[in-house]
């Protein structure tokens, strides 16, 4: 099954791109046909997968994951489009909130990777979950090491793009740049075919040494994650719900000289007269 995706603007920063093994210094391959990729992302459920015109066309080889808060609503699930909305209200702010969440992933993600066994993963490290749902900078830097994690001990590739949050710029840096700390310590310190563990008890630390990862045990701290799976589509739904992202794409389009004329004006630092 032959997978064709297009991104606009995928970001590719040192660390972004994890190949089965990176440490003989050969460039990395992506295996050819892949069986199927997974789009994963976190925070605000419109862009990609949420709105008719995304990326997401809830058929074909992708499988979408979107993991949000259940007061934002979201995408609906259908086909490969697989929803977990999460009650950030069910838990106080502070850790009990932030172990609630990664809970969250954790009990989500791991599985679902198992079963579909995908040959690259698409992670959109949103940081909407930080002004939206109270999630402390500590706890989404500890998510994305989870994931890079996850993928990096099974030997799949992931891309990872920066998507999201409303915070000021100070804080924005900040949730950011946890997102490129994670990316380069799973790099170096995790290796395919080690064993993800969750034992600690410090809700923010995580270790890599002798073929074990280590993250906390954080259903022990809240016990079972609030999470809800919305109701899918049926296939004429999903099929009615494609058609409209398409009439969307082409009434929104730009003619091509306008969209043209935009990017010249962009480039070149100018202003709109």
């Amino acid at each position: 099954m032959l997978l064709l995706v297009t991104l606009a603007a995928l970001l590719l920063l040192q660390g972004a791109l994890f190949p089965p093994d990176s440490s003989s210094g050969e460039a990395p391959v992506i295996p050819s046909p892949p069986r199927q990729q997974i789009w994963y992302h976190t925070g605000y459920p419109g862009g990609v997968a949420g709105q008719p015109g995304g990326m997401s066309a809830l058929t074909g080889p992708t499988w979408n994951v979107s993991i949000h808060g259940a007061y934002m609503g979201g995408p609906p699930a259908a086909a490969n489009n697989h929803v977990v909305q999460v009650y950030h209200s069910a838990l106080g702010d502070g850790t009990a909130r932030d172990a609630h969440y990664l809970a969250a992933i954790v009990e989500t993600v791991p599985g679902l990777i198992e079963r579909q066994r995908p040959d690259l993963i698409l992670y959109q490290a949103g940081m909407d979950p930080h002004d939206g749902a109270g999630i402390s900078p500590e706890a989404l830097a500890l998510r994305d090491a989870d994931v890079f994690a996850l993928a990096r001990s099974r030997g799949i590739p992931v891309a990872w793009v920066l998507a999201g949050g409303y915070a000021d710029l100070d804080t924005l840096v900040r949730l950011h740049t946890g997102t490129v700390e994670m990316a380069n310590q799973v790099l170096a310190l995790v290796r395919p075919g080690d064993r993800i563990e969750h034992g600690g008890t410090d809700p923010y630390v995580w270790s890599a040494d002798g073929g074990r990862i280590r993250f906390p045990a954080w259903h022990a701290l809240i016990g079972k994650p609030r999470l809800s799976l919305p109701p899918a589509l049926t296939d004429a739904e999903a099929r009615e719900r494609a058609a409209a992202r398409d009439r969307l794409l082409r009434d929104q389009r730009l003619p091509a000289p306008e969209t043209r004329a935009a990017y010249e004006v962009l480039l070149s630092g100018a202003t709109h007269p």
